[in-house]
């Protein structure tokens, strides 16, 4: 009698594979992590993905403090707007 073996990964319950689109927009990719865990996207193999659009994020949001610091507009406020914006919609 032959035997076999076959190459499995082990999920837990209700665990589920996230997809994102190749050409998915950086508020897409942002969304995605608002809504998951970090070991959720670990696990996704989407965490390098994340960490780039949050480094764009924070970019931006240095960017946008600097042009606006004259109207009185912090980093804080721009963090706090993106964050709800990410969750909003």
């Amino acid at each position: 009698m032959a035997s076999s073996a076959v190459q499995a990964t082990w999920q837990a319950e209700g665990s589920r594979l996230m997809e994102l689109a190749i050409d998915a927009t950086l508020i897409d990719v942002l969304r995605l992590a608002a809504r998951h865990s970090k070991g959720e996207l670990e696990r996704s193999g989407l965490a390098a993905r994340i960490e780039n659009a949050r480094a764009r994020q924070a970019e931006l949001v240095c960017e946008a403090a600097h042009t606006l610091s004259e109207l009185g507009v912090t980093r804080e406020d721009l963090i706090a707007l993106v964050g709800q914006k990410l969750v909003s919609t």
